[in-house]
């Protein structure tokens, strides 16, 4: 859940399908296999992750209800996103990335579509919520 300027953000699954919903109304809602982990919304727009749940998991995330591949290029192994956070045009997703075992790992995506990929923590684990103080 997030709130911003007095509005209320929840992102999850409805019918099998992943949603988000604006205060009490259904804003998108897509096909199913996928589940959404995550909101966040900076300077009115509207940020979303979460994975297909058919194997092997994959990570997804939506700019505005809008699809973004940039993140697919780079993951070779099954993934799933948790958290997705916005600072400075910067978003960063955390979640994990399994080849063998599961690593937490976070992701930041710049405006140019440059991708960071940070281990944070042994195997075994998720990167339940991502939060930046500064970059």
């Amino acid at each position: 859940m997030f709130v911003y300027k007095g509005d209320f953000y929840i992102a999850g699954t409805s019918s099998s399908q992943f949603s988000w919903w604006k205060n009490d109304i259904k804003q998108m809602q897509n096909s199913a296999g996928y589940s959404l982990s995550s909101i966040f919304v900076s300077n009115g727009n509207v940020y979303t992750c979460g994975y297909n749940t058919s194997y092997p998991n994959s990570i997804k995330w939506f700019k505005n209800s809008n699809i973004q591949t940039v993140l697919e290029t780079i993951l070779s192994h099954p993934s799933e996103a948790h958290s997705i956070y916005v600072y400075n045009k910067n978003v960063y997703i955390g979640g994990y990335e399994t080849d063998s075992v599961s690593v937490a790992k976070v992701w930041k995506i710049d405006a140019d579509n440059n991708i960071t990929k940070y281990e944070v923590s042994s195997s075994g684990s998720t990167a339940c919520s991502v939060y930046v103080t500064h970059d």
